[in-house]
Formats: structure tokens, sequence, C-alpha cells
């Protein structure tokens, strides 16, 4: 037998076996086990250029709990130290029950196939967040059929039961984009102590008559589109808050956190820098809408929300920031975070009893 120095022809053509198949299970991605978790987002679907067919934007979330995980126990128990949790049984509760996704293990390469109706569409195979996206397009005349209250369902196959909605938001209209953290959830993001407490040890509470408000602009035909910094991985309790304090239920963009890559800096990013790529593909979306915008001045919303009305005067109609830190409201900040806007276009509220102005009537799709 030769004693040659290459690698010997049989090592060669298992490792070329093994690449080809391990790229062909990349591609296909591997189903979903019985153990395994799937999220599914709330969205909004859009016409196609034709009118045609809806277009629904669908993202997801699969993962496994781990309840019975040691490690799991034992680092939730030394965050609730550091955060001084105490005795508390209810904060305690609370506490695991929030923390717990972010210590999920997340599932990548999982095949997903989603239906609406009898239409069903297979996912490309989550990422390494486990995070999952695609789109499935609906005949209009299909969607009338299945539509209850403008709202289609999308399950997810293979799984107990897992929906989601998704508003028909017609070409003309308009919409509220809203913040969530300190705008319609009491965060006190400026306390960081409090901001720690109010988002893993205690129920969300929602910010005084921002709900009535929300409701009286949906009974006038508005849609709803809440982008936020907060977390994915806590869209569960913010949804069921939302439900129980009767906020219009509606599309959701949320912040990519994991441990173990980069969007752990972009989660303490600036949101001057990150917002605006959110609400940009929303406006571009809904070319024909207007659009309200409703912040707080806890953070960076003034001049975020100052940013998009000036790239999109004709689109931005208003903008609504609760004060939540007591400025003055022809402070040097709001005037350089609004120049530019017309004055009657921006307004600074304490509660929202404040906001006289009414949603026009909805227009056709």
């Amino acid at each position: 037998m030769g004693q040659g120095g290459g690698a010997h022809p049989l090592l060669v053509g298992l490792g070329i076996a093994l690449v080809i198949i391990v790229g062909v299970w990349w591609w296909i991605g591997s189903p979903l086990r019985s153990d395994e978790r799937v999220v599914l987002f709330p969205s909004a679907a859009h016409l196609d250029q034709g009118g045609q067919r809806w277009i629904v934007p669908i993202h997801g979330w699969v993962f496994e709990d781990e309840d019975d995980s040691t490690k799991r126990a034992v680092l939730i128990e030394w965050i609730g130290k550091a955060v001084d949790v105490g005795t508390d049984g209810r904060a305690r509760a609370i506490l695991r029950e929030r923390l717990m996704p972010f210590l999920a293990d997340n599932q990548r390469n999982k095949r997903i196939t989603v239906r609406i109706g009898d239409i069903t569409a297979e996912l490309e195979p989550s990422d390494s967040g486990g995070h999952f996206h695609g789109t499935i397009a609906v005949p209009v005349a299909l969607a009338e059929r299945l539509a209850d209250q403008g709202q289609l369902t999308i399950e997810v196959l293979g799984t107990a039961r897992t929906t989601a909605s998704a508003r028909l938001v017609g070409s003309r209209g308009l919409s509220v984009i809203s913040d969530i953290d300190d705008t319609i959830k009491i965060t006190e993001v400026t306390d960081k102590h409090a901001l720690v407490r109010n988002t893993f040890m205690r129920p969300f509470a929602p910010a005084p008559g921002m709900a009535e408000l929300y409701q009286r602009w949906a009974r006038s035909g508005a849609e709803f589109h809440y982008v936020s910094s907060s977390p994915w991985q806590l869209y569960e309790p913010l949804r069921h808050f939302m439900s129980r304090s009767r906020f219009p239920l509606a599309a959701v963009s949320l912040k990519r956190f994991r441990l173990k890559d980069s969007s752990v800096f972009d989660l303490l990013a600036d949101p001057l820098q990150t917002k605006p790529a959110v609400i940009e593909p929303i406006l571009k979306r809904y070319p024909e809408h207007e659009f309200r915008l409703v912040g707080d001045s806890g953070e960076r919303d003034p001049e975020v929300y100052g940013v998009i009305a000036r790239a999109h005067p004709a689109q931005i109609t208003g903008i609504y920031i609760r004060n939540v830190t007591g400025e003055d409201p022809d402070s040097a900040r709001f005037r350089t975070a609004f120049a530019d806007i017309p004055e009657d276009q921006w307004h600074i509220f304490t509660h929202p009893a404040e906001i006289t102005a009414e949603m026009p009537a909805a227009a056709g799709p």
C-alpha cells in the first residue's frame, strides 16, 4: 500500500459526503419537535401593487423552554438577589416568568409551515436566534371570505394550534405608530431601579387614559402599529397586558436580543440610530396613509419623530409626546427636536385628556 502524503481517497469521499449532507440539512431545515414552542407575532397585511392580493408578513420565534434546567434555576435565583427581589412571592414569580424566555434554548434551522385558509407557505428555516420570517399572499376575494373584523388568522402547522392575527390595512387611511414603554405602559425608564422592577417584578401597568384615547381613535377607523425598544422575549407578557388594558391589538415591532451575538449592543443602542429603520418600512408599505406618531419624553422619541416627520412631511400629520420628564413644552429640547415642523402638528401632553384631535373617517382600501 502506498505511503503518499495525500489524504486517503475514502476519507476525502466521506468528507465531501458529510459536507453535502450538512448543506442539504441546512437548506431544508428540520421539523418541529413536540417539546419546542412556537410564538407567532401579529402582523399587518398590505395590498400588492395591482390591488389583487394581500401580502401578509410572517414573523415568529421557535424555542425550547427548558423549565427543569438546574443552571437556569440557579441563574434566576442569582438575578433575584442582584435586583433585590427579597421574599415577595409574587415578585419572585413574575421575575421567573419574565426571565425564562431570555434563558430559553433558541431553535435554529427549524422548518416552519404556515396557513391562511387553505393557502400554505413553507418559510425559510429559523435563524440562530430561533426567529423565522416570510410572507404569504392571499387573493382579495378569499381574504374577504376569511376575514373576521378586518383580520385574517395565521396558523402554524405541526403545533398545538399556534395562531396570530393579521390586520388587513388598506392602501389609504390613517395609522398610529406608537411607542410602548412610558407611552402606553408605565416603565420609568429614567429611573433604572424602577425600570427593572416595573419590567421584571411587577404586573405591567397602563399609562392613565391612553387606552381610552386609542380606543377612541380606533373607533374612528385608525390602524395601529407598535414600535418599541423592548426585546421580543417580553412579547407574551406585553400581549397579555395590552389585551387586559384594552389597547387596540395590532402589529408589534420589538428588538432582537441574544446574549451570544451583537444584538446585545443593538438593545442598548441610541433609538435615534435604530428606531427610524423600523418605522421607515411601515411608511413605505403604506405610502398613501397619513400617520400620527405617539411617544414619550423619557428617551429619544421627540428626536426620532422629528427626523421622521422632516423626511416624510406629507405622511406625518401629527406627533404626540407624553411628558414623563416634566419638561417645559416650549423647551429648547422640543423646539430643536421639532424644528421646521408646523407647530400645530406636534403636541406635548401630560394626560391624554388634553388631546382633543379626532381621527378623520377611514378611507376605503
